[in-house]
Formats: C-alpha cells, structure tokens, sequence
C-alpha cells in the first residue's frame, strides 16, 4: 500500500477563511477543544519548544453553524490569556485596593 506523504495537508478552497494562531502550551487544550467540537479543519504548522507554543492554521469555508464564532473565540481566549501573563491594562485599579 503506497501512502501519500501529503495525506494530512489542509486543502483549501476559493471561499475558505485561513487563519493563523499562535497558541500557548497552557490553553492549547481549551482551543483544540473549540476546533475539535465545531469541525474546523486544521494544521499544525510550527512547534515552538523553547517557548511552549504551537502555531495552528484553521481554515473555514462557512458551512458551519458556529465556524466565525468559534474563531472570535480562540482569538479571545489567547488575548486573554496574553493580557493575564503581561498583565491586565487596569491592574493599576487593584493596586490601590
């Protein structure tokens, strides 16, 4: 049996959204979660050891319900998360509590 060594490459379509994400090893579970469960198609392009990240490349072509959503989502969640680590822009609030 002969595989084909591009088996698992994302095609992409004239109508498709490609997005790139850059995910931190801490909340990789929670966005491969949302990917998992609304069906998006995707590929890991790059794992970053040294800084605990992997590179994700998601590609919608609209026919799923939540699709849009779901990637606002991911994009929230690691903003978040980025906000969290460098710290929240009103910290300084509670700071003189």
């Amino acid at each position: 049996m002969k595989r084909n060594k591009h088996r698992h490459a994302l095609s992409l379509r004239d109508r498709d959204t490609v997005k790139r994400f850059t995910v931190p090893g801490d909340i990789l579970v929670d966005v491969l979660y949302i990917v998992h469960r609304c069906g998006i198609r995707h590929q890991i392009t790059e794992v970053n050891r040294d800084q605990s990240n992997i590179t994700l490349r998601l590609s919608c072509d609209g026919s799923g319900k939540f699709e849009e959503q779901a990637l606002e989502n991911i994009d929230s969640i690691i903003s978040d998360y980025m906000n969290f680590l460098t710290g929240a822009p009103n910290d300084s609030f509670y700071d003189e509590l």
